[in-house]
């Protein structure tokens, strides 16, 4: 059967606030980004002319609907994302090391990736996908964490990201798959091999 869709992705969609200099009061400035690697992943293939979904959750605030209009704007389906009336959306502060490295502050006690459930995820839309890609910061809390796991397909091939908390959660299901996409190193690395790997895989099948 013919796939409708070259990837899908499932994981976090939040808002990066990256600093961007300082105020005239020389306070800093934090420049709201969106983010969250899986779609990071799925806006890079757009580029490339392939056709993608996003599976998640943000909040029903202005930067849920932010992030939406975001992804939709560069051609990522949202069937699968879901608005979270109650939660807000997941926030991350990044602070940039002189040596490039960065280092995340998360608001998410809870954030609304974290409170997609089992019976909001379309597993049928992941089914029509060639390749399913996931996130695993939202792997490492509930309710999030068992709606990747029910009906996870088989069939196709997985790529993820990996952290280290979510590695035993995830151990059998990598057992299990044919093609896996595992780094911990900085994201630009991850995005790059990623996009590697996928646009390898997609002119194989």
């Amino acid at each position: 059967m013919e796939k409708k869709y070259d990837v899908a992705a499932m994981g976090e969609l939040l808002i990066d606030f990256a600093m961007n200099g300082q105020s005239e009061q020389g306070n800093n400035c934090f420049e709201a980004c969106p983010g969250g690697a899986p779609c990071n992943v799925l806006a890079m293939l757009g580029k490339l002319g392939r056709k993608t979904v996003f599976l998640g959750k943000v909040g029903e605030d202005q930067f849920g609907k932010l992030l939406k209009e975001t992804i939709e704007e560069v051609g990522v389906d949202t069937t699968g994302l879901r608005m979270d009336q109650e939660i807000p959306t997941t926030l991350a502060f990044v602070h940039t090391f002189p040596d490039g490295d960065r280092d995340f502050s998360f608001y998410r006690k809870p954030g609304a990736d974290m409170m997609l459930r089992e019976e909001e995820v379309d597993y049928d839309v992941i089914r029509q996908a060639k390749i399913f890609h996931f996130g695993t910061l939202s792997m490492t809390d509930e309710p999030v964490r068992s709606a990747h796991a029910p009906h996870s397909p088989t069939s196709q091939p997985f790529l993820t990201d990996v952290s280290r908390k979510s590695l035993r959660s995830m151990s059998v299901r990598l057992a299990r798959t044919s093609t896996i996409f595992s780094t911990s190193l900085p994201l630009i690395l991850h995005l790059t091999r990623a996009y590697c790997a996928i646009r390898s895989h997609l002119h194989s099948v």
